[in-house]
């Protein structure tokens, strides 16, 4: 799940800390306060416009989140699962 969906889950219909945990983790230092700090970031500067909160809330999720990283040879390998 790439974060843009993440952004727009949230602000949609919300979403389980063990759903973006599946693909993410957090960053050194940050932690799940972090990510309600920039929902209601992105919220208060987001204009009242949809599509502009939820380019925001993906930014500051960037700042938050980490792609968790994947080992190589296992299921979860990207080139495995294109076949």
């Amino acid at each position: 799940m790439e974060l843009r969906e993440i952004a727009g889950s949230i602000l949609l219909v919300g979403i389980s800390e063990s759903d973006i945990m599946a693909d993410w983790q957090y960053r050194k230092g940050k932690d799940a306060k972090d990510i309600k700090k920039a929902v209601q970031k992105a919220i208060k500067n987001g204009r009242q416009k949809f599509e502009f909160e939820e380019n925001m809330l993906e930014v500051y999720l960037s700042s938050v989140l980490k792609r968790r990283r994947r080992k190589p040879g296992g299921d979860n390998n990207d080139a495995a699962l294109r076949k």
